[in-house]
């Protein structure tokens, strides 16, 4: 991943189109139901619809005993699987993806994931362990023990340290809400999830609440899903990025081929590091995409399933 360009993205993600067809039966499937023409460029590629993950085994391999992440829904949906043989382009991603967005800052990270622990397949709980990881630095992960939490941060600030903190959103919500943080500068990443314990928010609503909590903290939030090995961050505006890798297009929900490089519209998602599952999948994201490739979150589609993230936190 580390040798991915602007300049050869697009040669290599046909070469990696070319390998899923060939390699991957229910993405080779898709491919022969769908396809009209030959595929010579990127917009030619069609996209995997993301429920084929709640309800097939997506992959490259044929091995029954693949170990897997799964997403984080309740106990009434249906949960999408990432199978997967090796952690190893995984483990790549992230840490590739943690230096581009974050590189020059030694961060201690800290992590506010009520119920991720306990569930055995989390790619979120994986990376955030994998970051403290490569910090070689102790595990500081929190569920509902607040108090404990706000502790910790206070420690690590007397001690001058630049803290990371990575959580879901309503949990920051109800730490902030319950401590006096007003003084503390933080960097916070945010992972998402609109619905749940509390009334449902708009994104910029929600930034606003964190902002109020947070005040003297830098806010930014994360994108990404158990079907993807890679993940998008934004910037303090809300405007997401991809690292070189992972490239997101706008469809048209009266057409699956349409694939534009701007616009609104469900958003269609090449990520590179995907390469033994699918690379190429159409999410039920509502986005606004402009001409360089930052894109901006709108919503969900219609009749999709709400983010587990979120319906998990009670």
């Amino acid at each position: 991943m580390q040798d991915i360009n602007p300049e050869n993205f697009n040669e290599k993600a046909l070469e990696v189109f070319e390998f899923q067809r060939k390699n991957n039966p229910i993405y080779a499937a898709f491919c022969q139901s769908i396809l009209k023409k030959t595929v010579s460029q990127v917009v030619d590629i069609p996209f995997l619809p993301i429920p084929f993950f709640k309800t097939h085994q997506v992959g490259c391999f044929a091995d029954i005993n693949l170990s897997y992440f799964e997403s984080s829904g309740t106990s009434s949906q249906t949960n999408a699987k990432h199978y997967y043989k090796d952690l190893g382009l995984y483990q790549q991603s992230i840490e590739l993806g943690f230096n581009h967005f974050f590189k020059g800052i030694e961060y201690t990270i800290v992590g506010l994931l009520p119920h991720y622990l306990e569930r055995q397949h989390s790619s979120l709980v994986h990376m955030v362990r994998h970051w403290m990881r490569m910090n070689n630095q102790e595990v500081y992960f929190y569920l509902h023990n607040l108090p404990d939490l706000n502790e910790k941060l206070h420690e690590l600030l007397s001690q001058k340290k630049e803290v990371l903190l990575i959580g879901i959103s309503f949990a920051l919500l109800d730490f902030g809400d319950r401590f006096n943080i007003l003084n503390s500068k933080l960097s916070i990443i945010e992972t998402g999830g609109m619905k749940g314990s509390r009334p449902e928010l708009t994104k910029i609503e929600l930034h606003s609440k964190l902002k109020s909590a947070f005040p003297l903290s830098s806010i930014i939030s994360e994108y990404g899903m158990c079907e993807l090995f890679s993940q998008a961050y934004s910037d303090t505006s809300l405007w997401f990025s991809c690292p070189p890798w992972m490239r997101v297009c706008v469809g048209d929900v009266t057409d699956p081929l349409q694939i534009e490089e701007q616009g609104r519209g469900p958003a269609k998602i090449i990520d590179l590091a995907n390469l033994y599952s699918c690379s190429f999948i159409e999410t039920q994201d509502l986005i606004e995409l402009k001409s360089n490739g930052e894109f901006q979150l709108l919503g969900r589609m219609n009749q999709a399933d709400a983010r587990g993230c979120s319906l998990m936190y009670n």
